[in-house]
């Protein structure tokens, strides 16, 4: 390998274990997707120094499991496919762990077990790679076209270009792999390895100068999602502020009866909406709601229609989502159950209360909960 890539590699390994080590200096933070892309910079940023400590002959020849066996790049794909899955659904299966890492422990034990030579375990990687990159994308693609709250909108938004930074350089990553993998039947190890840490530095290079100009990356989703939270209110926006859309001719007639009391309705449901956040002891009809406003159905059906974001039976659910917020911020989850949540909130089921809250919020209520437990404890940076 020339002097200059063994430098650079070197250099490279240094940064990635700096940023390594910054990022846990910060010990209160609970890591998800972040401890698996603290794994990938740590084990990148061993590689090149130890290699480069060799390639200078600071070090003389030892006894390092990164360079000893190229089987250690089995357990590659399943890192960053865990690191993806966190990253992008804010949390990971524990269930899976035992079949990703248990599928790499196996090959390797059939490798060495069964003394498979260079060109089965090329063959084998090649495989075992090429279904992980398969699957990071489907990962990916059904993340993307899936239909998201505001809340998961503005994570992914706030995501995007490190997502597909990370995508690009896995990609490029297990192509170069499979390739050194193959140049590997000829070659010395040791050259294989030099190359594969000296090319793919310049990739790790534009990685480290961009997690330089994003810090919150290093701190994991949890960061990311506080400056989320400062820009999502809690409570959820019910009303537009404009009419939408164009008036259908059956609604011609009721929209000027009810135009001169638009504003005063929706001022007068606002408030309506702020007490029963507060305390909602049964659920509204649309009748109730009509004696209560002084106004026809069919105006209050005017109003859904085309100043709502929610139908009337959506509208229902979101005021007994807001009302569980208040009670979540107090603390009800403190001394009470999610099922006991529920039946406050004058759900039918639990489940029906989960699927909702989970809808219009973006995260479950014991993640809710979570999140502004940490934000009391000040995890969370603001």
């Amino acid at each position: 390998m020339w002097p200059a890539l063994s430098i650079l590699s070197f250099f490279v390994g240094g940064v990635l274990l700096l940023l390594v080590s910054v990022s846990l200096v910060d010990a209160k933070r609970k890591l998800k997707s972040s401890s698996f892309f603290l794994a990938i910079l740590a084990i990148s940023g061993v590689q090149r120094v130890v290699f480069g400590l060799s390639s200078f002959k600071i070090l003389g020849p030892i006894e390092n499991p990164f360079e000893q066996s190229l089987l250690f790049a089995f357990f590659i794909p399943p890192i960053y496919f865990l690191f993806f899955e966190g990253l992008l659904h804010q949390k990971i299966s524990r269930k899976n762990l035992p079949l990703h890492f248990g599928l790499s422990f196996l090959l390797v034990g059939l490798s060495l077990g069964l003394d498979w030579n260079k060109s089965i375990n090329q063959t084998v990687f090649l495989i075992y790679s090429s279904g992980y990159s398969i699957g990071l994308i489907v990962l990916v693609w059904r993340y993307y076209t899936k239909r998201k709250s505001q809340r998961e909108q503005l994570y992914f938004k706030s995501i995007r270009l490190w997502a597909y930074l990370m995508m690009v350089a896995f990609l490029l990553i297990y192509a170069f792999a499979n390739f050194i993998y193959g140049k590997g039947l000829e070659n010395t190890q040791e050259k294989v390895l030099g190359e594969f840490y000296g090319i793919t530095s310049f990739l790790w290079l534009f990685i480290c100068f961009y997690l330089l100009r994003n810090p919150r990356i290093l701190y994991g989703e949890l960061r990311l999602l506080e400056h989320i939270n400062a820009v999502v209110p809690e409570e959820i926006a019910i009303w537009k502020s404009k009419k939408k859309g164009q008036t259908d001719p059956q609604d011609v007639n009721v929209e000027k009866q009810i135009a001169p009391r638009v504003e005063n309705l929706l001022f007068a449901l606002k408030k309506m909406e702020q007490a029963w956040s507060e305390e909602l002891l049964e659920v509204p009809s649309l009748k109730s709601l009509s004696f209560q406003l002084d106004c026809p159905q069919s105006h209050l059906k005017y109003l859904f229609k085309y100043y709502g974001n929610f139908t009337f039976g959506e509208y229902v659910n979101v005021l007994r989502i807001n009302y569980a917020i208040t009670l979540i911020r107090k603390g009800y989850l403190l001394t009470h159950t999610i099922d006991s949540l529920s039946k406050k909130t004058l759900f039918v089921s639990g489940n029906t209360f989960y699927l909702n809250f989970k809808k219009l919020m973006g995260e479950s209520p014991s993640e809710f909960h979570a999140h502004l437990q940490l934000d009391k404890r000040g995890t969370r940076v603001s």
